[in-house]
Order: C-alpha cells, then sequence, then structure tokens
C-alpha cells in the first residue's frame, strides 16, 4: 500500500491529500456497486410474472416474455456515473490547489523544466479514476447481461437484446 501511495503521490499537485480522492472513489464504488444489486430485485419480481402455479408445481405460461434488459437494468447504475463526474470535480479542485496557501506551489510548477507538469499532476489521477468507475459499471452491467441470458427462459426473451443493451449503455455513458 505504501509503494501504490509513493507511485500515486506524482499525479496530485505537492502537499495535496492524496487519501482524499482514493476514500471518495472507494466509497463511491462500493455504494454503486451495491444500488447496482437492486437489479436483482427487479429481475426476480419479473421473473416470478413468466410462471403460473397450477397445484404445487410451477408453470412457465406460454405467452410470457421477459422485459428487455435495459428496462430491468434501469437506474442501478447511476452510481458510477455519479462517481466518475466526481471524479472530474477533482480536477477543478487540485488547479485550485495549486493557487491556495502561503506556498502558491504554482510558482514552482512553473519553474519545472517539464512545461506539463502541472497538467499531468491536475488531471492523470482524476481522469484515471473516471474511466475506472465507467469501466466498472460497464463491466458489471455486462455481469448483469449475461446473468439475464443465462437465467431468462430462452422463449421468454425477445430478440435483439445485445443491440439493446449496447444502445442502452452508450446512452447513460
Amino acid at each position: 500500500m505504501v509503494r501504490l501511495k509513493n507511485f500515486l503521490i506524482k499525479f496530485v499537485p505537492p502537499g495535496a491529500n492524496i487519501h482524499q480522492i482514493i476514500d471518495f472513489f472507494l466509497t463511491g464504488s462500493i455504494i454503486s456497486t451495491i444500488i447496482s444489486l437492486f437489479f436483482f430485485v427487479e429481475y426476480f419480481n419479473h421473473y416470478q410474472n413468466l410462471f403460473d402455479t397450477v397445484g404445487n408445481d410451477r408453470v412457465l405460461l406460454t405467452d410470457a416474455i421477459m422485459p428487455d434488459f435495459p428496462l430491468i437494468l434501469g437506474e442501478v447504475l447511476i452510481g458510477f456515473l455519479i462517481t466518475a463526474l466526481c471524479m472530474l470535480v477533482f480536477i477543478a479542485f487540485y488547479y485550485a490547489h495549486y493557487y491556495q496557501g502561503g506556498s502558491k506551489s504554482i510558482y514552482l510548477m512553473k519553474r519545472l523544466p517539464h512545461k506539463f507538469e502541472i497538467h499531468k499532476r491536475a488531471l492523470s489521477l482524476p481522469i484515471a479514476l473516471f474511466i475506472l468507475s465507467i469501466l466498472f459499471a460497464f463491466i458489471l452491467a455486462l455481469c448483469y447481461f449475461a446473468f439475464y441470458m443465462l437465467v431468462t427462459p430462452k422463449e421468454c426473451l425477445s430478440p435483439n437484446q445485445w443491440q439493446k443493451f449496447m444502445s442502452f449503455f452508450s446512452y447513460y455513458f
């Protein structure tokens, strides 16, 4: 963990608290993942409607159609989008950090031989965490999609679920 901190310190402004952005990202990701689990609640509510009870047996209804995956997924991944957008706020926070305090590290950064050091330190980590948050959402959505396709009876699926999934995800992200 110390090695990771020493590596990441190169990607934040001098004197900035690296734990602040990491803790925010981790907390946002954990809360977003927990919220996304409501997909299963929504899925099983619709899944139950595919069956009827005859005696002690559950029988698949002949005209049962499962709602499309994007409708079931709904807004459960919105937490990842919010977390990603909050990472972009850190960019403004980091640029402002250069001008705050008594030392005004902006003057130091402008004297460095690498002209883009100030931008590297203000942009790198927030943009990397932004991309990571979107990637987490996409991977989780793929896992939920695989679950949807494997558990839902084939005769209850409407066609083109993959295209519907991709258009849904591109709309939000």
